[in-house]
């Protein structure tokens, strides 16, 4: 179950999480950083997480640093650009065409345990029932993060997208558009499924909070890969939709990044802090490629 929640706090895509709008790092110990070298150029990749709470502020001087020492910030998506138009292209692809609504998609039992906990925030399924189980799924898991004072708003992505304005080059790795066409390509059954896991572990968030915050703090790339693996292993029936969201972006955001390794200069990249680890993650692509990885 703890894989839906992985899915949108550790690497959650930073246009859904836009939507809705633990005690600071030491300095000493490890960082969830990195610094990845080619012969011409450095590049930091620092693992966000994507709605935080204030008091996760002020963070590691080393990631303050790589920051200051970069000439260019690289996100998934600027977020702080979309504004309205962001709105609008999810509600669009989120809702069914006229005619339909997710009562013809989703199954009668799935949508019950939906609408029990959407009315614990006084909300319904009526409300939504234009809308996609996607789009279901993550206002559930959303609401219930705001609830415990989480908020895009302090996600660590948004924290130096702000700095950056007007000092660096800010660069993507994706579009806003690639992110909402993606969760908008899974079947009903791929979405049903999201929808029903999500609801079923959503009294676990808290608990599930703590533990990416833990990892992310002490910069224990294994514990979170630990955490992945044991939340895949918990669902096979969702390995394929997990494939979608992490491995292929990942392959997709590798070959950026190497991109900008054969270029010159030096890149601040930040990305959901479990696209870095794992076999498939960001670090051992850019490993494999021939690139000198190690911790800040």
């Amino acid at each position: 179950m703890r894989k839906i929640f992985l899915t949108w706090f550790a690497f959650s895509f930073a246009v859904t999480a836009q939507l809705f709008g633990q005690a600071a790092s030491p300095a000493v110990g490890k960082v969830f950083g990195w610094r990845v070298k080619s012969p011409s150029t450095t590049a930091y990749l620092v693992g966000s997480i994507h709605l935080a709470k204030p008091d996760l502020y002020p963070l590691n001087p080393r990631i303050e640093s790589a920051f200051g020492d970069s000439g260019a910030l690289v996100v998934e998506v600027d977020v702080t650009q979309q504004g309205g138009e962001l709105v609008q292209q999810v509600m669009a692809k989120a809702s069914y065409p006229p005619g339909e609504d997710i009562t013809q998609h989703v199954s009668k039992e799935v949508l019950q345990r939906a609408d029990t906990q959407l009315q614990k925030s006084g909300l319904g399924v009526p409300m939504f029932a234009q809308f996609k189980p996607w789009f279901l799924a993550q206002t559930v898991l959303l609401m219930e993060l705001q609830r415990l004072g989480f908020s895009p708003t302090n996600g660590i992505d948004v924290y130096f997208l702000r700095k950056a304005k007007g000092q660096k080059k800010i660069m993507e790795l994706e579009t806003a558009a690639s992110q909402i066409d993606l969760l908008n390509s899974f079947s009903d059954r791929e979405q049903e499924l999201f929808l029903l896991y999500t609801i079923k572990d959503i009294d676990n968030t808290e608990k599930n909070v703590n533990e990416i915050l833990a990892s992310w703090k002490q910069g224990d790339a294994q514990r979170m890969e630990k955490f992945l693996t044991a939340s895949v292993n918990d669902m096979p029936e969702l390995r394929a939709v997990y494939g979608k969201l992490v491995d292929d972006r990942n392959e997709s955001m590798a070959k950026r990044i190497d991109g900008f390794l054969k270029t010159q200069g030096t890149y601040f990249i930040i990305v959901g802090s479990a696209h870095l680890v794992g076999e498939k993650g960001l670090l051992n692509l850019l490993k494999r490629a021939g690139y000198s990885v190690e911790p800040l």
